[in-house]
């Protein structure tokens, strides 16, 4: 997921800092949430204001339990 994905159909709702670091560089990670109009449900993704890395939470629990 990339920062080019989003678009002005998306309506950021929330925005929390979570402590993890950027894989890109040396920043903290943020969990935010969106609404997008494609999808009424909330979708949340983690992203780093200091170099604009975006991943979504899906991705990240999906590598978290891939042995």
């Amino acid at each position: 997921m990339s920062q080019e994905e989003f678009d002005s159909s998306q309506q950021w709702i929330e925005e929390w800092r979570v402590p993890l670091s950027c894989p890109n560089c040396t920043g903290r990670l943020s969990l935010v949430g969106y609404v997008s109009s494609k999808s009424p449900k909330s979708q949340y993704c983690h992203a780093c204001s200091h170099c604009n890395f975006v991943r979504s939470v899906d991705d990240f629990k999906r590598d978290l339990l891939t042995v």
